[in-house]
């Protein structure tokens, strides 16, 4: 019965996170990032925003663009949002609903060959009282051209 126990509590983070599915796409001609978050849960989830006091805990992505040779032309770490957004809804997906967000990067670069995108999510759900990261980031590799 112990070892029931132990497994269910184990478990209980990977089932809490597969509440929020995660879609990630890239426009070749406009240079943009797609980001669909699907909010699973009958309730609303809140999305962690960035914070000056802990910088790595939140929903960002880690862009790296390459040219052809695999040579890292750029990368940096940025946001899904930010706290002082003027979009304040940002941070949550409503019950049941998707949220969508982009990142323009064709004032990054004028070319590259590939773009890289990690994508870290860390999210709560107020009501069930569950604080959830992804285990591991999702990560998705993208044409410039």
């Amino acid at each position: 019965m112990r070892t029931i126990l132990v497994i269910l509590f184990l478990g209980l983070p990977l089932l809490a996170f597969s509440q929020v599915e995660a879609d990630l796409s890239f426009d070749k001609k406009t240079k943009q990032i797609q980001l669909v978050l699907e909010n699973k849960y009958n309730t609303p989830v809140l999305l962690r925003p960035k914070s000056d006091d802990e910088p790595k805990k939140a929903t960002y992505y880690t862009i790296t663009l390459k040219d052809n040779n695999g040579v890292v032309i750029k990368k940096r770490d940025e946001y899904v949002f930010r706290q002082d957004s003027s979009r304040k809804i940002d941070f949550i997906i409503e019950a049941l609903q998707k949220q969508d967000y982009s990142l323009n990067l064709s004032t990054w670069v004028d070319s590259a060959y590939s773009v890289e995108v990690r994508l870290h999510v860390e999210a709560y759900n107020s009501a069930k009282k569950i604080f959830y990261v992804n285990k591991e980031d999702i990560t998705k590799v993208f044409l410039w051209e």
